[in-house]
Formats: structure tokens, C-alpha cells, sequence
């Protein structure tokens, strides 16, 4: 079994989540790129979420996915762009407004997003599965502090303090 970190018994544990939120996360990325590697999907880890968002949804601007994302645009261009480069999705002109520029799929990128899509549903039955035996619907419980996270920031909120206490 696994030890678990320092701050994980302090009284003041919660403080850490971030932290253990980014060790749950790479966990997740390191054998979700594993499982890419098995079965020769070239999309990066961090960008096959926007793979499976065209592959659903069609040509969008990179403004409609950050909005749907709702993420920031800079997050969404980062992830674009390795896309780009390894020719599974390209930008063109919108015809219908010539200012605007819209990603989709290369034919590569179908194929790419069509194995993201079935490795995602493994890995979705997996975590599932995790959930269960442990009891913890983690998805839904992130949506909800994030949601409670987008309130005013914690020192604006009643009960709380804007700074630590002098000894």
C-alpha cells in the first residue's frame, strides 16, 4: 500500500487538495497515455478531450470550444496547437464569415478521435469502478467545488479570515 503524503493527517489537510488533485490527475494522464501508446493513438494525453469535441461536435472556432470548455482561450490554443502540428486538426477560414478561423478534424484526426472515443469509454469503466468500491462519485463532486470554488474568493466569505493570525 501506498504511504500516504505528510500534510494528509494535519488538521488543516483540506488545504492540500490542489495538491492532491494534481496527483490524481497525473496519475489518470500517465496510464491514459499508456493505454494511448497500446493502441497507437497519436493525440497527446492533455489534448484528446478536444479531439473527441470535434469528433462530436464539428468544425468550431477555438472561442466556441474555450466557451464550452468553459476554460481560457490561452488553455484551449495550447492544446490546439500540438493537434496542428501532428495533422489531425487544421484551421481554416469560415466561408460563412471570413473573419473568423475554424478547427476541425483532418481525415487522421477522424481515425485519432475515433480510438480516443473507445479507450475513453475503458477508462471511464475503470475510474467507474474506482468510484464505486470507494464510494466517492469524484466527478460530480469536483463540478460541485468548482462550482462553490467560483464564488467570491474565500477571504470574501463570511466566517473567514484574509490573513493568518499573528502568535
Amino acid at each position: 500500500m501506498d504511504p500516504e503524503p505528510f500534510f494528509y493527517k494535519l488538521s488543516y489537510a483540506s488545504a492540500f487538495t490542489a495538491h492532491m488533485a494534481d496527483r490524481v490527475n497525473e496519475s489518470i494522464m500517465d496510464q491514459s497515455k499508456h493505454l494511448f501508446e497500446l493502441n497507437h493513438i497519436q493525440t497527446p494525453t492533455r489534448s484528446a478531450s478536444i479531439m473527441i469535441y470535434l469528433y462530436e461536435h464539428g468544425a468550431k472556432s477555438l472561442t466556441e470550444i474555450a466557451r464550452d470548455y468553459v476554460q481560457q482561450h490561452q488553455l484551449v490554443a495550447s492544446r490546439v496547437t500540438p493537434l496542428e502540428k501532428l495533422g489531425l486538426v487544421e484551421r481554416y477560414r469560415d466561408p460563412d464569415d471570413a473573419r473568423r478561423n475554424l478547427l476541425r478534424l483532418t481525415e487522421k484526426g477522424k481515425k485519432d478521435a475515433e480510438k480516443i472515443v473507445q479507450v475513453s469509454k475503458l477508462i471511464a469503466t475503470a475510474l467507474d469502478e474506482i468510484f464505486k468500491q470507494t464510494g466517492i462519485d469524484l466527478m460530480s463532486g469536483l463540478l460541485e467545488v468548482e462550482k462553490r470554488l467560483k464564488r467570491p474568493h474565500p477571504s470574501d466569505r463570511p466566517g473567514t479570515i484574509s490573513k493568518p493570525r499573528e502568535k
